[in-house]
């Protein structure tokens, strides 16, 4: 029963790790893409923060 019950929870643990890295990716990308439009383009885009937030 407890070899059962480590193998969903590293399971668990690897789906969690994926989509803590996944997140983190997401973040990578889309706060630089608002510094440049807001402070490059002068064109501040409404999107990148809450996605950020989000993630």
């Amino acid at each position: 029963m407890s070899e059962l019950y480590l193998k969903w929870m590293d399971r668990l643990y690897l789906f969690a790790m994926a989509v803590a890295g996944i997140s983190l990716l997401v973040m990578t990308i889309v706060i630089p893409i608002g510094i440049f439009s807001r402070y490059v383009l002068n064109r501040g885009e409404s999107w990148p923060e809450p996605i950020a937030i989000i993630c």
